[in-house]
């Protein structure tokens, strides 16, 4: 944190090593969230949060962004906060969009939250991997140390999603408080595998570079197939998946990826497994490039097929 955000965090009192950062935002909200507190989520989300949410009895408060910039509107955040929050769930960069926040919107959020006392946890697994802009911790924002919870893990950045290994920052009250749910929890993380990524962080920046041009380059195997084909594809800043339309396929996501399995024998998740469970109706595909060349390049041999 101190040498990619520039801001000095202490290790004994504000990090907590957890199994990965799914038992890190679950310790988070297990923190804060009492049963019936509401919590802003944007969608498309990650689609973990809505069952990590429901574990800690909240209840989640949708704001959709659209495609392809996913612009965040403040005349749209000001009645929310006004209706009363506990916290809200960010991902940046984001899965299923590919969108990094910028300063600008953290701080818009951050000044809201400030102002309403709510809480903000971010989830920051995919900081290293970009193609456009600049990752920024909420921590860099003074006023949010007492009230933001950084999530992030070690998996997406070292290849070792297996392993189960992340971490959460925040001011020590909180840590406090996330510290005794993870000790009746988990107990630990793996020692061995805390060893090795301790070793990992000191790879260097050269590592860093070649894991995001390596993404690059993959993404841009796929991205202009699904263009080819009609799925009107959203170029991802960040992260390793690509967010697409559906509709050319069928009226709806679900029906849509059962055609691209049976047709392309291609999976794609489909768009309402990022979406508000309410929602009748949902267009959308995730496609995950983080696969072996001679798969993607599979992956677009069979595609072409339905151009």
């Amino acid at each position: 944190m101190q040498r990619e955000q520039g801001v000095v965090v202490d290790p004994d009192g504000e990090v907590t090593v957890c199994c990965g950062a799914t038992e890190g935002l679950n310790l988070a909200l297990m923190a804060l969230i009492d049963p019936g507190d509401r919590v802003l989520i944007f969608e498309p989300f990650y689609e973990n949060y809505i069952p990590n949410l429901a574990t800690a009895g909240g209840c989640p408060v949708f704001v959709t962004l659209e495609p392809p910039a996913w612009t965040l509107h403040p005349e749209v955040l000001l009645p929310i906060f006004e209706q009363g929050l506990k916290a809200v769930i960010i991902n940046t960069p984001a899965n299923p969009t590919g969108k990094v926040w910028t300063m600008a919107e953290l701080q818009l959020l951050a000044d809201l939250c400030d102002r309403f006392g709510v809480y903000i946890i971010t989830d920051e697994i995919y900081e290293y991997i970009l193609y456009g802009g600049t990752h920024h911790s909420i921590l860099k924002i003074p006023a949010m140390r007492e009230r933001a919870i950084v999530v992030n893990g070690f998996s997406k950045t070292f290849c070792v999603t297996g392993w189960r290994l992340g971490y959460t920052i925040a001011n020590p009250e909180l840590t406090a408080a996330m510290r005794r749910i993870h000790d009746f929890l988990t107990i630990c993380a793996p020692t061995p595998l805390q060893h090795a990524a301790v070793m990992a962080m000191d790879f260097g920046e050269a590592y860093f570079a070649r894991l995001a041009a390596d993404y690059q380059r993959k993404r841009d195997i796929l991205f202009p197939v699904l263009e080819r084909i009609g799925l009107s594809p959203v170029l991802p800043q960040g992260a390793y998946y690509i967010w697409t339309d559906s509709a050319v396929l069928a009226p709806e996501s679900n029906a849509a990826a059962f055609r691209l399995a049976q047709e392309a024998k291609v999976a794609a998740v489909p768009g309402n497994c990022f979406s508000d469970p309410g929602r009748a109706a949902v267009s959308g595909l995730r496609f995950c490039f983080a696969k072996k060349d001679t798969t993607l390049q599979a992956a677009a041999e069979n595609l072409l097929r339905l151009a």
